[in-house]
């Protein structure tokens, strides 16, 4: 090809495995070499530049994009739904919608090929740093459960009538037993969708120096909407927690350790009555 047109300069990109199953990209660019006269052909002139983290930033774009597309699509369709449902008087138990919404937001992040790009660490399923993210969020979890209690002394003093008459201050028995295990599920799933799969896609796909930011400011008030079978005040929360969670992720990018402040204060919220299921 290059010998039938000699003003232009080709370029290809090649991609091939090599025997370890190793799969490499290269940028070939290929022109040819005149005579001072320009019309004897001497030679050939070839770069040749390994383009395989460019191109496997590219896929992860792609990938990320059309994840992110799916699930705003799925919260869309979650919101009218919802919505429609309410208004027909038919409104499911919030514990059921709960459960509804994990699996139906996972359907785009598991269910697409093209998280094939992805790896775990991508997705924050990665385990390296894992124990420390894990030592660390403990911590931080005893610090909110303290915060709550404080900030529902101060309430009940200066808010009186907010939380339900009658209820113990701590009403450990508010959930069923097997709420307690399917929460964690629930959490699990909840942990991956904001941050495996809403905070890393958009931070691929927001460009400029702030697209971190974003990323946590988007997916925590996204991921709040979307409660909004439980009622504002659990919203909020949601949105705040997962604000707070997402600024931790930036340092472990991992979701493991970020599972434990998640679930033991989701359900405290519970239990000290700052929501009525």
């Amino acid at each position: 090809e290059a010998l039938n047109d000699r003003k232009s300069v080709h370029k290809k990109r090649i991609r091939f495995v090599l025997t370890d199953g190793t799969e490499r990209t290269l940028d070939v660019t290929s022109s040819l070499l005149l005579s001072q006269d320009g019309e004897a052909s001497v030679g050939v002139f070839l770069s040749i530049s390994d383009a395989t983290e460019e191109e496997k930033m590219r896929q992860k774009f792609y990938s990320s994009s059309q994840v992110f597309i799916l699930l705003l699509i799925v919260v869309c369709l979650w919101i009218y739904v919802f919505s429609i449902w309410d208004y027909s008087g038919r409104g499911l138990p919030t514990y059921v919608m709960s459960k509804l919404l994990v699996l139906v937001a996972l359907l785009p992040a598991i269910g697409t090929r093209h998280l094939l790009h992805l790896t775990y660490e991508d997705v924050g399923l990665g385990v390296r740093g894992c124990k420390k993210a894990i030592v660390t969020d403990s911590l931080l979890t005893l610090a909110g459960i303290v915060l709550l209690i404080v900030v529902k002394l101060f309430m009940m003093r200066f808010v009186p009538g907010f939380f339900t008459e009658g209820v113990p201050f701590f009403s450990f028995v508010k959930y069923p037993p097997l709420e307690y295990f399917t929460y964690a599920l629930s959490v699990i799933g909840q942990e991956f969708i904001s941050r495996g799969v809403v905070h890393e896609c958009m931070s691929r796909v927001i460009p400029g120096k702030y697209h971190e930011v974003i990323s946590i400011i988007v997916s925590s008030i996204m991921f709040g909407a979307l409660h909004v079978h439980v009622g504002l005040v659990y919203m909020i929360s949601a949105s705040i927690l997962l604000g707070a969670l997402g600024v931790i992720y930036r340092r472990q990018h991992t979701i493991w350790g970020l599972c434990i402040p998640h679930y033991v204060l989701g359900l405290f919220i519970g239990i000290l009555d700052f929501v009525v299921y």
